[in-house]
Protein backbone atom coordinates (compact mmCIF):
# COMPACT_ATOMS: atom_id res chain seq x y z
CA UNK A 1 0.00 0.00 0.00
CA UNK A 2 1.24 3.59 -0.90
CA UNK A 3 2.37 5.54 2.72
CA UNK A 4 -0.08 8.49 1.40
CA UNK A 5 -3.05 5.84 1.49
CA UNK A 6 -1.83 4.03 4.53
CA UNK A 7 -1.93 7.54 6.38
CA UNK A 8 -5.06 8.31 4.86
CA UNK A 9 -6.60 5.25 6.05
CA UNK A 10 -5.10 5.32 9.88
CA UNK A 11 -6.50 9.30 10.15
CA UNK A 12 -9.80 7.25 9.06
CA UNK A 13 -9.75 4.92 10.97
CA UNK A 14 -8.69 7.16 14.12
CA UNK A 15 -11.68 9.23 13.55
CA UNK A 16 -14.63 6.95 12.65
CA UNK A 17 -13.33 4.91 16.27
CA UNK A 18 -13.03 8.22 18.12
CA UNK A 19 -15.66 10.19 16.81
CA UNK A 20 -18.99 7.54 15.35
CA UNK A 21 -18.41 5.57 18.04
CA UNK A 22 -18.66 7.20 20.91
CA UNK A 23 -21.73 6.84 22.84
CA UNK A 24 -22.60 3.73 21.21
CA UNK A 25 -21.73 0.90 22.88
CA UNK A 26 -21.37 1.72 26.04
CA UNK A 27 -23.98 0.65 28.15
CA UNK A 28 -24.96 2.86 31.17
CA UNK A 29 -24.31 -0.30 33.39
CA UNK A 30 -21.41 -1.63 32.23
CA UNK A 31 -22.99 -5.15 31.41
CA UNK A 32 -24.12 -6.87 28.18
CA UNK A 33 -27.80 -5.97 28.26
CA UNK A 34 -30.66 -8.67 28.90
CA UNK A 35 -33.70 -6.99 28.42
CA UNK A 36 -35.41 -4.45 25.89
CA UNK A 37 -35.64 -2.22 28.67
CA UNK A 38 -31.45 -2.37 29.57
CA UNK A 39 -31.45 -1.61 25.48
CA UNK A 40 -33.61 1.68 25.97
CA UNK A 41 -31.33 2.68 28.48
CA UNK A 42 -28.64 2.32 26.48
CA UNK A 43 -30.03 4.28 23.90
CA UNK A 44 -31.57 7.20 25.92
CA UNK A 45 -28.09 7.59 27.39
CA UNK A 46 -26.89 8.54 24.02
CA UNK A 47 -29.52 10.47 23.04
CA UNK A 48 -29.44 12.39 26.01
CA UNK A 49 -25.23 13.17 25.43
CA UNK A 50 -25.91 14.63 21.71
CA UNK A 51 -25.51 18.51 22.29
CA UNK A 52 -26.98 20.37 19.41
CA UNK A 53 -24.10 23.18 17.94
CA UNK A 54 -24.46 26.51 18.65
CA UNK A 55 -25.29 29.60 16.52
CA UNK A 56 -21.65 30.57 16.54
CA UNK A 57 -20.55 27.92 14.86
CA UNK A 58 -23.17 29.04 11.93
CA UNK A 59 -21.37 32.48 11.76
CA UNK A 60 -17.99 30.27 11.38
CA UNK A 61 -19.50 29.57 8.24
CA UNK A 62 -20.70 32.56 7.04
CA UNK A 63 -17.46 35.07 7.28
CA UNK A 64 -16.02 37.08 4.30
CA UNK A 65 -19.02 35.19 2.40
CA UNK A 66 -21.04 38.51 0.90
CA UNK A 67 -21.29 36.98 -2.45
CA UNK A 68 -25.11 35.65 -3.36
CA UNK A 69 -26.08 33.43 -6.21
CA UNK A 70 -28.75 36.02 -7.03
CA UNK A 71 -26.77 37.63 -10.10
CA UNK A 72 -25.38 34.09 -11.44
CA UNK A 73 -28.98 32.78 -11.23
CA UNK A 74 -30.66 35.51 -14.01
CA UNK A 75 -27.46 34.74 -16.31
CA UNK A 76 -29.57 32.56 -19.05
CA UNK A 77 -26.72 30.49 -20.35
CA UNK A 78 -26.61 28.95 -16.95
CA UNK A 79 -30.24 27.24 -17.34
CA UNK A 80 -30.54 27.39 -20.74
CA UNK A 81 -29.81 24.71 -23.71
CA UNK A 82 -28.82 21.51 -22.20
CA UNK A 83 -27.12 20.70 -25.35
CA UNK A 84 -23.66 19.85 -24.38
CA UNK A 85 -20.28 20.37 -26.42
CA UNK A 86 -17.77 18.10 -27.49
CA UNK A 87 -15.19 20.42 -27.29
CA UNK A 88 -14.36 23.84 -26.07
CA UNK A 89 -11.61 26.37 -26.99
CA UNK A 90 -8.80 27.27 -24.55
CA UNK A 91 -10.33 30.38 -23.55
CA UNK A 92 -13.83 29.30 -23.12
CA UNK A 93 -12.33 26.36 -20.73
CA UNK A 94 -11.02 29.05 -18.82
CA UNK A 95 -14.24 31.39 -18.95
CA UNK A 96 -15.71 28.04 -17.49
CA UNK A 97 -13.73 27.59 -14.93
CA UNK A 98 -13.93 30.80 -13.06
CA UNK A 99 -17.31 30.61 -13.44
CA UNK A 100 -17.49 27.26 -11.62
CA UNK A 101 -15.47 28.86 -9.08
CA UNK A 102 -17.39 31.57 -8.86
CA UNK A 103 -20.82 29.63 -8.40
CA UNK A 104 -18.82 27.67 -5.53
CA UNK A 105 -18.06 30.68 -3.82
CA UNK A 106 -21.50 32.24 -4.29
CA UNK A 107 -23.87 29.55 -3.60
CA UNK A 108 -22.29 26.25 -2.64
CA UNK A 109 -23.17 25.70 1.54
CA UNK A 110 -20.03 24.52 2.56
CA UNK A 111 -17.74 26.50 0.73
CA UNK A 112 -16.14 28.35 3.79
CA UNK A 113 -16.59 24.77 5.74
CA UNK A 114 -13.91 23.33 3.17
CA UNK A 115 -11.84 25.85 3.13
CA UNK A 116 -12.99 29.15 1.98
CA UNK A 117 -11.06 31.32 -0.61
CA UNK A 118 -8.08 30.17 0.59
CA UNK A 119 -8.22 26.94 -0.72
CA UNK A 120 -10.49 27.51 -3.56
CA UNK A 121 -8.75 30.18 -4.86
CA UNK A 122 -5.33 28.84 -5.25
CA UNK A 123 -7.21 25.93 -6.49
CA UNK A 124 -8.83 27.45 -8.84
CA UNK A 125 -5.37 28.80 -10.56
CA UNK A 126 -3.89 25.69 -10.09
CA UNK A 127 -6.25 24.30 -12.82
CA UNK A 128 -6.32 27.24 -14.95
CA UNK A 129 -2.45 26.34 -15.50
CA UNK A 130 -3.39 22.88 -16.50
CA UNK A 131 -5.85 24.15 -18.75
CA UNK A 132 -3.10 26.52 -20.21
CA UNK A 133 -1.26 23.28 -21.53
CA UNK A 134 -3.81 22.77 -24.59
CA UNK A 135 -5.72 24.85 -26.93
CA UNK A 136 -8.65 22.70 -27.22
CA UNK A 137 -9.95 20.65 -24.49
CA UNK A 138 -12.89 17.88 -24.72
CA UNK A 139 -15.33 18.38 -22.26
CA UNK A 140 -15.32 15.10 -20.86
CA UNK A 141 -11.66 15.42 -19.97
CA UNK A 142 -12.54 19.31 -18.25
CA UNK A 143 -15.31 17.44 -16.13
CA UNK A 144 -12.27 15.25 -15.03
CA UNK A 145 -9.91 17.88 -14.06
CA UNK A 146 -12.32 19.76 -12.26
CA UNK A 147 -13.69 16.45 -10.14
CA UNK A 148 -9.50 15.58 -9.54
CA UNK A 149 -9.30 18.78 -8.14
CA UNK A 150 -11.74 19.26 -6.34
CA UNK A 151 -12.31 15.77 -4.86
CA UNK A 152 -9.04 16.42 -2.77
CA UNK A 153 -11.26 18.73 -0.52
CA UNK A 154 -14.34 18.12 -1.18
CA UNK A 155 -16.33 15.45 0.42
CA UNK A 156 -20.18 15.86 -0.38
CA UNK A 157 -22.25 12.90 -1.94
CA UNK A 158 -25.30 15.91 -3.46
CA UNK A 159 -22.11 17.82 -4.95
CA UNK A 160 -21.66 16.47 -8.38
CA UNK A 161 -19.45 17.29 -11.41
CA UNK A 162 -20.86 15.67 -14.69
CA UNK A 163 -23.06 13.07 -12.77
CA UNK A 164 -20.51 12.34 -10.70
CA UNK A 165 -20.97 12.33 -6.70
CA UNK A 166 -18.13 13.70 -4.36
CA UNK A 167 -19.51 11.30 -1.64
CA UNK A 168 -16.87 9.12 0.43
CA UNK A 169 -16.67 5.56 0.05
CA UNK A 170 -16.09 3.60 3.00
CA UNK A 171 -16.68 -0.37 3.48
CA UNK A 172 -18.06 -2.04 7.08
CA UNK A 173 -16.14 -4.98 8.36
CA UNK A 174 -17.69 -6.79 11.06
CA UNK A 175 -16.63 -10.17 12.38
CA UNK A 176 -19.15 -12.75 13.37
CA UNK A 177 -17.05 -13.35 16.86
CA UNK A 178 -19.97 -11.90 20.18
CA UNK A 179 -17.94 -10.55 23.57
CA UNK A 180 -19.77 -9.56 26.72
CA UNK A 181 -19.36 -6.81 28.30
CA UNK A 182 -18.77 -6.23 32.26
CA UNK A 183 -16.99 -3.65 34.84
CA UNK A 184 -13.52 -5.36 33.83
CA UNK A 185 -14.46 -4.88 30.05
CA UNK A 186 -15.04 -6.91 26.99
CA UNK A 187 -14.49 -10.39 27.00
CA UNK A 188 -14.94 -13.29 24.49
CA UNK A 189 -18.18 -14.80 24.80
CA UNK A 190 -16.78 -18.13 24.18
CA UNK A 191 -13.86 -18.26 25.85
CA UNK A 192 -14.77 -16.19 28.65
CA UNK A 193 -10.89 -14.30 28.02
CA UNK A 194 -11.14 -10.50 28.18
CA UNK A 195 -9.89 -8.58 25.95
CA UNK A 196 -6.24 -6.60 26.51
CA UNK A 197 -5.49 -4.83 23.26
CA UNK A 198 -6.52 -4.61 19.43
CA UNK A 199 -4.93 -4.09 16.12
CA UNK A 200 -5.21 -4.11 12.87
CA UNK A 201 -2.97 -6.00 10.71
CA UNK A 202 -1.53 -3.55 8.08
CA UNK A 203 1.96 -1.80 8.27
CA UNK A 204 2.39 -0.46 10.60
CA UNK A 205 0.43 -2.34 12.86
CA UNK A 206 -3.00 0.31 13.82
CA UNK A 207 -3.58 0.00 17.10
CA UNK A 208 -7.18 0.56 18.10
CA UNK A 209 -9.22 2.03 21.40
CA UNK A 210 -10.94 -1.14 22.91
CA UNK A 211 -14.12 1.04 24.03
CA UNK A 212 -14.32 2.30 20.10
CA UNK A 213 -14.92 -0.98 18.37
CA UNK A 214 -17.44 -2.62 19.40
CA UNK A 215 -20.93 -2.55 18.58
CA UNK A 216 -24.70 -3.08 20.53
CA UNK A 217 -25.98 -6.36 18.39
CA UNK A 218 -28.74 -8.77 18.11
CA UNK A 219 -28.84 -12.29 16.79
CA UNK A 220 -31.55 -12.53 13.79
CA UNK A 221 -33.96 -13.79 16.30
CA UNK A 222 -33.87 -11.10 18.33
CA UNK A 223 -33.45 -12.82 21.13
CA UNK A 224 -29.72 -12.54 22.67
CA UNK A 225 -27.57 -9.40 22.79
CA UNK A 226 -23.91 -9.00 22.54
CA UNK A 227 -21.26 -7.24 21.41
CA UNK A 228 -19.66 -7.39 17.52
CA UNK A 229 -15.70 -5.61 16.32
CA UNK A 230 -17.24 -3.05 13.48
CA UNK A 231 -14.56 -1.06 11.86
CA UNK A 232 -15.50 1.10 8.58
CA UNK A 233 -12.38 1.82 6.00
CA UNK A 234 -12.00 3.61 2.81
CA UNK A 235 -13.11 1.68 0.27
CA UNK A 236 -9.58 1.10 -2.01
CA UNK A 237 -9.04 -1.44 -4.84
CA UNK A 238 -6.07 -3.56 -2.41
CA UNK A 239 -6.24 -6.69 -0.61
CA UNK A 240 -4.60 -4.86 2.37
CA UNK A 241 -8.21 -3.39 3.14
CA UNK A 242 -9.53 -6.76 3.62
CA UNK A 243 -7.00 -6.66 6.93
CA UNK A 244 -7.28 -9.27 9.96
CA UNK A 245 -7.92 -7.85 13.21
CA UNK A 246 -5.95 -9.32 16.50
CA UNK A 247 -6.73 -9.69 19.67
CA UNK A 248 -4.46 -10.11 22.69
CA UNK A 249 -6.46 -11.24 26.09
CA UNK A 250 -5.27 -10.41 29.28
CA UNK A 251 -3.34 -14.22 29.68
CA UNK A 252 -1.45 -12.89 26.45
CA UNK A 253 -3.06 -15.31 24.02
CA UNK A 254 -3.44 -13.59 20.59
CA UNK A 255 -6.24 -14.26 18.30
CA UNK A 256 -7.06 -13.51 14.76
CA UNK A 257 -10.70 -12.35 13.54
CA UNK A 258 -11.67 -12.59 10.11
CA UNK A 259 -13.43 -9.65 9.05
CA UNK A 260 -15.99 -9.56 6.46
CA UNK A 261 -17.62 -7.21 4.47
CA UNK A 262 -21.20 -6.07 5.54
CA UNK A 263 -23.62 -6.54 2.60
CA UNK A 264 -26.04 -4.08 1.96
CA UNK A 265 -29.25 -5.09 0.76
CA UNK A 266 -31.50 -2.73 -2.08
CA UNK A 267 -35.16 -2.61 -1.73
CA UNK A 268 -36.04 -0.28 -5.11
CA UNK A 269 -35.50 3.22 -4.22
CA UNK A 270 -37.10 6.20 -5.45
CA UNK A 271 -39.97 4.97 -7.58
CA UNK A 272 -41.11 1.77 -4.92
CA UNK A 273 -44.77 2.99 -3.23
CA UNK A 274 -44.49 2.98 0.75
CA UNK A 275 -46.13 -0.22 1.77
CA UNK A 276 -48.02 -1.43 4.81
CA UNK A 277 -47.79 -4.74 6.43
CA UNK A 278 -48.35 -6.42 9.65
CA UNK A 279 -45.96 -8.88 10.47
CA UNK A 280 -46.83 -11.19 13.58
CA UNK A 281 -49.48 -8.70 14.53
CA UNK A 282 -46.58 -6.20 14.37
CA UNK A 283 -47.08 -3.07 11.82
CA UNK A 284 -44.57 -2.46 10.11
CA UNK A 285 -44.01 0.49 7.61
CA UNK A 286 -41.37 0.17 4.62
CA UNK A 287 -40.63 3.79 2.46
CA UNK A 288 -37.97 3.93 0.26
CA UNK A 289 -38.24 7.14 -0.91
CA UNK A 290 -39.36 10.91 0.25
CA UNK A 291 -42.14 12.60 -1.38
CA UNK A 292 -43.67 15.94 -1.45
CA UNK A 293 -47.34 15.49 -0.20
CA UNK A 294 -48.28 18.51 -2.17
CA UNK A 295 -47.48 17.47 -5.86
CA UNK A 296 -49.54 15.27 -8.12
CA UNK A 297 -48.39 11.98 -9.99
CA UNK A 298 -47.11 8.86 -8.23
CA UNK A 299 -44.67 10.57 -5.52
CA UNK A 300 -47.19 12.62 -4.17
CA UNK A 301 -49.65 10.29 -4.20
CA UNK A 302 -46.66 7.65 -2.01
CA UNK A 303 -46.06 10.93 0.31
CA UNK A 304 -49.85 10.96 0.73
CA UNK A 305 -50.02 7.76 1.57
CA UNK A 306 -47.01 7.63 4.09
CA UNK A 307 -48.81 10.50 6.01
CA UNK A 308 -52.27 8.34 6.09
CA UNK A 309 -50.12 5.68 7.75
CA UNK A 310 -48.79 7.98 10.53
CA UNK A 311 -52.66 8.71 11.52
CA UNK A 312 -53.77 4.85 10.92
CA UNK A 313 -50.90 3.66 13.81
CA UNK A 314 -50.55 6.49 16.01
CA UNK A 315 -52.84 4.09 18.68
CA UNK A 316 -50.36 1.34 18.21
CA UNK A 317 -47.82 -0.09 21.34
CA UNK A 318 -45.30 -0.60 19.04
CA UNK A 319 -44.16 0.15 14.78
CA UNK A 320 -41.51 -0.54 12.72
CA UNK A 321 -40.46 1.75 10.33
CA UNK A 322 -37.83 0.50 7.45
CA UNK A 323 -36.07 2.81 5.63
CA UNK A 324 -33.83 0.54 4.39
CA UNK A 325 -32.89 2.14 0.82
CA UNK A 326 -34.63 5.16 1.30
CA UNK A 327 -32.21 7.54 -0.59
CA UNK A 328 -34.03 10.92 0.54
CA UNK A 329 -36.43 13.46 -1.35
CA UNK A 330 -38.09 15.95 -0.13
CA UNK A 331 -36.48 17.00 3.69
CA UNK A 332 -39.70 18.55 5.00
CA UNK A 333 -41.90 15.25 4.47
CA UNK A 334 -40.93 13.26 7.59
CA UNK A 335 -41.42 16.50 9.92
CA UNK A 336 -44.91 16.08 8.56
CA UNK A 337 -45.13 12.46 9.11
CA UNK A 338 -44.03 12.64 13.10
CA UNK A 339 -46.21 15.13 13.39
CA UNK A 340 -49.53 13.88 12.76
CA UNK A 341 -47.81 11.11 14.54
CA UNK A 342 -47.11 12.03 18.08
CA UNK A 343 -48.43 15.57 17.79
CA UNK A 344 -45.43 16.66 18.63
CA UNK A 345 -42.78 19.30 16.82
CA UNK A 346 -39.85 16.49 17.12
CA UNK A 347 -36.63 18.69 16.50
CA UNK A 348 -33.24 18.04 15.13
CA UNK A 349 -29.96 18.02 16.52
CA UNK A 350 -28.55 20.07 13.43
CA UNK A 351 -28.68 23.32 12.24
CA UNK A 352 -29.23 24.59 8.60
CA UNK A 353 -27.64 27.18 6.97
CA UNK A 354 -28.17 28.20 3.39
CA UNK A 355 -26.30 30.68 1.07
CA UNK A 356 -29.12 32.70 -0.56
CA UNK A 357 -30.83 35.29 1.33
CA UNK A 358 -33.97 35.23 2.97
CA UNK A 359 -35.33 37.90 -0.31
CA UNK A 360 -34.45 35.89 -2.74
CA UNK A 361 -37.63 34.13 -3.50
CA UNK A 362 -36.54 32.00 -0.40
CA UNK A 363 -39.62 32.25 1.85
CA UNK A 364 -41.82 30.81 -0.68
CA UNK A 365 -39.83 27.82 -2.11
CA UNK A 366 -39.43 26.29 1.73
CA UNK A 367 -42.81 27.73 3.09
CA UNK A 368 -44.41 24.71 5.00
CA UNK A 369 -47.00 24.77 8.26
CA UNK A 370 -45.68 26.92 10.94
CA UNK A 371 -46.21 24.03 13.31
CA UNK A 372 -43.31 21.97 11.68
CA UNK A 373 -40.99 24.48 12.76
CA UNK A 374 -39.99 25.20 9.25
CA UNK A 375 -40.06 28.85 8.62
CA UNK A 376 -36.86 30.71 7.70
CA UNK A 377 -35.38 33.24 8.67
CA UNK A 378 -32.77 35.75 8.23
CA UNK A 379 -29.60 34.93 9.43
CA UNK A 380 -27.23 37.80 8.22
CA UNK A 381 -27.70 39.88 5.01
CA UNK A 382 -26.59 37.26 2.86
CA UNK A 383 -27.60 33.85 4.44
CA UNK A 384 -30.99 31.89 6.16
CA UNK A 385 -31.61 29.60 8.45
CA UNK A 386 -34.46 27.27 9.26
CA UNK A 387 -36.07 27.62 12.42
CA UNK A 388 -35.28 24.92 15.00
CA UNK A 389 -37.39 23.82 17.83
CA UNK A 390 -35.91 24.33 21.19
CA UNK A 391 -33.36 21.22 21.87
CA UNK A 392 -34.88 18.40 23.92
CA UNK A 393 -36.00 14.62 24.24
CA UNK A 394 -39.72 14.46 22.80
CA UNK A 395 -41.36 11.88 25.90
CA UNK A 396 -42.85 9.24 23.67
CA UNK A 397 -44.91 6.19 24.86
CA UNK A 398 -45.02 4.29 21.44
CA UNK A 399 -41.82 2.09 20.80
CA UNK A 400 -40.75 2.68 17.21
CA UNK A 401 -38.32 0.93 15.64
CA UNK A 402 -36.05 2.06 12.78
CA UNK A 403 -34.29 -0.17 10.18
CA UNK A 404 -31.45 1.53 8.23
CA UNK A 405 -28.51 0.49 5.87
CA UNK A 406 -25.65 1.82 3.64
CA UNK A 407 -28.73 2.98 1.38
CA UNK A 408 -30.36 4.98 3.65
CA UNK A 409 -29.26 8.90 2.81
CA UNK A 410 -30.29 12.41 2.83
CA UNK A 411 -33.90 13.29 3.24
CA UNK A 412 -33.89 9.86 5.37
CA UNK A 413 -31.10 10.63 7.27
CA UNK A 414 -32.80 13.66 8.36
CA UNK A 415 -35.58 11.67 9.49
CA UNK A 416 -33.35 8.80 11.06
CA UNK A 417 -31.37 11.92 13.21
CA UNK A 418 -34.86 13.61 14.60
CA UNK A 419 -35.73 10.03 16.08
CA UNK A 420 -32.25 10.70 18.09
CA UNK A 421 -34.67 13.54 19.53
CA UNK A 422 -37.32 10.81 20.98
CA UNK A 423 -37.69 8.66 24.02
CA UNK A 424 -38.40 4.85 23.48
CA UNK A 425 -37.09 4.72 19.85
CA UNK A 426 -34.28 2.34 18.00
CA UNK A 427 -32.44 2.72 14.98
CA UNK A 428 -31.42 -0.76 14.45
CA UNK A 429 -29.44 -2.30 11.16
CA UNK A 430 -26.35 -0.97 9.58
CA UNK A 431 -24.72 2.84 9.28
CA UNK A 432 -26.46 5.45 7.35
CA UNK A 433 -24.91 6.39 3.94
CA UNK A 434 -23.82 9.56 4.41
CA UNK A 435 -25.24 12.38 2.47
CA UNK A 436 -26.91 14.87 4.62
CA UNK A 437 -23.89 17.47 4.86
CA UNK A 438 -25.08 19.37 2.22
CA UNK A 439 -28.88 19.67 0.23
CA UNK A 440 -29.98 17.61 -2.64
CA UNK A 441 -29.39 19.72 -6.10
CA UNK A 442 -31.08 22.86 -4.60
CA UNK A 443 -29.08 24.64 -6.93
CA UNK A 444 -29.21 21.81 -9.29
CA UNK A 445 -30.09 22.44 -12.95
CA UNK A 446 -26.89 24.53 -13.62
CA UNK A 447 -24.56 24.19 -17.02
CA UNK A 448 -21.41 25.96 -17.23
CA UNK A 449 -22.20 28.62 -19.98
CA UNK A 450 -19.46 27.68 -22.84
CA UNK A 451 -18.99 23.78 -22.20
CA UNK A 452 -22.48 22.99 -20.98
CA UNK A 453 -21.25 20.26 -18.32
CA UNK A 454 -24.07 19.98 -15.87
CA UNK A 455 -23.34 21.08 -12.04
CA UNK A 456 -25.30 20.00 -8.74
CA UNK A 457 -24.63 21.44 -5.83
CA UNK A 458 -27.01 22.39 -2.82
CA UNK A 459 -27.14 25.58 -1.25
CA UNK A 460 -27.55 24.52 2.78
CA UNK A 461 -25.40 22.92 4.78
CA UNK A 462 -26.61 21.26 8.28
CA UNK A 463 -24.18 21.42 11.23
CA UNK A 464 -24.08 18.12 13.52
CA UNK A 465 -22.89 17.56 16.87
CA UNK A 466 -19.36 16.33 17.29
CA UNK A 467 -19.73 12.33 16.80
CA UNK A 468 -23.41 12.20 15.57
CA UNK A 469 -22.80 12.25 12.22
CA UNK A 470 -19.63 12.51 9.45
CA UNK A 471 -20.16 12.27 5.57
CA UNK A 472 -19.60 8.82 4.45
CA UNK A 473 -20.03 7.10 7.20
CA UNK A 474 -23.32 8.54 8.02
CA UNK A 475 -25.56 7.79 11.60
CA UNK A 476 -24.48 4.48 13.32
CA UNK A 477 -27.62 2.30 14.35
CA UNK A 478 -28.03 2.05 18.64
CA UNK A 479 -27.85 -2.15 17.29
CA UNK A 480 -25.60 -3.43 14.75
CA UNK A 481 -27.51 -6.19 12.94
CA UNK A 482 -24.83 -8.59 10.88
CA UNK A 483 -28.01 -10.36 9.21
CA UNK A 484 -31.51 -9.14 8.53
CA UNK A 485 -32.63 -6.22 9.96
CA UNK A 486 -36.17 -6.85 9.60
CA UNK A 487 -36.27 -10.15 11.48
CA UNK A 488 -34.31 -9.32 14.21
CA UNK A 489 -36.44 -6.08 14.77
CA UNK A 490 -39.65 -8.54 14.57
CA UNK A 491 -37.99 -10.89 16.42
CA UNK A 492 -36.98 -8.27 19.82
CA UNK A 493 -40.38 -7.02 20.05
CA UNK A 494 -41.61 -11.04 20.28
CA UNK A 495 -38.92 -11.71 22.90
CA UNK A 496 -38.60 -8.72 24.55
CA UNK A 497 -41.84 -6.32 24.66
CA UNK A 498 -44.46 -5.67 27.14
CA UNK A 499 -47.17 -3.37 26.41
Amino acid sequence: MKLLTLLTLVLIIFFVTTSCGQGVTQSPSLHTPESLNDILAIALSRRVSITRPSYDQLTQLTYENTRTFTELNHRPLVFGSRTRRDEISLDFAIYDTNFLFNILAAGYGPYIYFGGDKVFVPMRDVVIDAIKTQQYWCTRELAQLYYLHLSQVIVDGHLHIDGIGMQAFYEFFVSNEEFNLSENGFSNKESGLYVESIWLSCSPELYIDINDIFRLSMDDSGSRFFYVPVIALPFVHDETSHSQLYIRYTDNSITALSLEVTQTQWFGGWDSQPSLDFIQGIPVIAVRGMGSSSEPGPHGDGARQFLAYAEQLRDEDVLIIDLRGNMGGNGILHKEWLYMLTNENIPHNFHQLSTRSFNYAYESFFRVDMTLGGRVIPFDYYHSIFVNPPERIVPNNQLIIVLSNRHTASAAEKMIDSFFSMENTLIIGQNTSGAALSSGASLGGIRLPRSRIPIELGALISIFPDGHFQEGLGFAPDIWVVGDALNAAVGLIENHFQP
